[in-house]
C-alpha cells in the first residue's frame, strides 16, 4: 500500500549533514512516509551514508543519478514517488517533528491542493534544535495562489521547500533543466494549476542559509544560462496551457527576476576579476530574451525601462562583436 506523503531530497556532496536532515524526517509526528534520497553524483561519501541509513530505516529509498542538478534528482524523485501527497526537502535542511503532520491536517480541513509554511534562516548547523509542540490552528486560505505569487507575498512564495503538494496537482509538471532558479520556475507555473492553497505562519522548515547560496556565493557564467532556461520553460508553459496569464507573468514575473539577474552581477563588480565579461554576457542575454519576446517594456517604470534600454544597446553591440 503506497504511503500517503513522499518526501524527495535530492543530495550532492552531503556527508557532513545530510544524516541530521533524514533524521528530522524519521522522527516525524506523521510517520506514513515514503522517503526519497536522490543522490546526485556525489564525490563524497554520501552514497555510502544514504545506504547505511536505509539498511535501518524501511522508510527510506536511495535512488542513484549521475550529477546533473537539484532539479533533475528532483524530477527522478517525482517519477518513483507514489504517495498521494509529496514534500520537497532540501538536504541541508530539517523539519520541525510536527511539520509534516500540521500541513498535511491543513491540506485535509481546507481541502486544498497545496499547504505552504513560514520557515526559520539558520546560519550555523549548531543551530538546529528540537522546538515545543505546535497546533495547525494558525493558518488561512489563499482564493488566488497565482496572484499572491505575483504580489510577492509572504504567504505564497516562489519556493518549492516549504509547501506540501497533493501529487494529482502536479500532474506531469517538472522541473526545468537548470541549476539554479528551477523551483521558483516550477513554482510559478504550479500556481496556475491550482485555484487555492493554504498557508500557516509556524516556522516549521529550518533553512539553512550556506556559503554557497547564489545570493552570497560567486555569480558564475553558467547561472545566467540557467536563469535564460527557466524563463523560456515558463514562457514555454503559459503560452501552451495558459496563454491569457503570460503577459502578466512576464511582466510581474520574468521581468522581476531579470532584475535580480542583473543585482546579482553588478554585486559582482570589484570582487570577481570576470566581472566585464560577466556584464558583456548579461547584456547579451538580456538582448536576446528582449529579442525572443520573453521580456518586454510593457507595465515597466521609466526608470526600469532605461535601464533595459541601455543592457539592450549594449547586447546588440556586443552580439555583434
Amino acid at each position: 500500500m503506497a504511503a500517503e506523503i513522499s518526501v524527495i531530497i535530492p543530495v550532492w556532496n552531503g556527508e557532513t549533514y545530510v544524516t541530521d536532515g533524514l533524521t528530522s524526517v524519521f522522527k516525524q509526528s506523521f510517520s506514513d512516509l515514503e522517503i526519497i534520497a536522490v543522490n546526485d553524483g556525489s564525490t563524497d561519501k554520501t552514497a555510502q551514508i544514504l545506504e547505511q541509513l536505509a539498511a535501518r530505516e524501511p522508510r527510506l529509498k536511495v535512488l542513484h543519478q549521475p550529477n546533473q542538478g537539484a532539479a533533475a534528482a528532483r524530477n527522478y524523485g517525482l517519477d518513483n514517488a507514489g504517495g498521494k501527497y509529496v514534500f520537497f526537502l532540501d538536504s541541508d535542511d530539517y523539519l520541525h517533528p510536527q511539520a509534516l503532520e500540521i500541513l498535511h491536517d491543513i491540506m485535509i480541513r481546507f481541502k486544498v491542493p497545496a499547504v505552504e509554511c513560514r520557515f526559520l534562516d539558520i546560519e550555523d548547523r549548531a543551530d538546529l534544535v528540537q522546538t515545543s509542540p505546535l497546533s495547525s490552528a494558525n493558518c488561512q486560505l489563499i482564493e488566488a495562489p497565482l496572484a499572491s505569487l505575483l504580489e510577492r507575498s509572504k504567504k505564497f512564495t516562489p519556493t518549492i521547500w516549504n509547501k506540501l503538494y497533493l501529487r494529482s496537482a502536479i500532474g506531469d509538471l517538472r522541473f526545468p533543466p537548470c541549476r539554479i532558479f528551477e523551483d521558483a520556475a516550477f513554482a510559478v507555473c504550479l500556481s496556475a494549476k491550482i485555484k487555492t492553497a493554504a498557508f500557516t505562519g509556524l516556522p516549521l522548515i529550518h533553512y539553512y542559509v550556506g556559503n554557497t547560496s547564489l545570493t552570497r556565493g560567486k555569480f558564475k557564467a553558467e547561472n545566467l544560462e540557467a536563469y535564460d532556461r527557466g524563463f523560456r520553460y515558463i514562457t514555454q508553459f503559459f503560452s501552451t496551457h495558459f496563454p491569457d496569464l503570460l503577459s502578466q507573468v512576464r511582466r510581474r514575473y520574468i521581468s522581476w527576476y531579470v532584475r535580480v539577474m542583473i543585482n546579482a552581477v553588478r554585486k559582482s563588480r570589484g570582487k570577481q576579476d570576470d566581472y566585464p565579461e560577466l556584464e558583456r554576457k548579461l547584456s547579451r542575454h538580456i538582448y536576446q530574451l528582449f529579442h525572443d519576446g520573453i521580456i518586454g517594456l510593457c507595465g515597466l517604470t521609466w526608470s526600469k525601462k532605461l535601464q533595459f534600454i541601455k543592457f539592450l544597446i549594449k547586447g546588440k553591440y556586443y552580439g555583434k562583436n
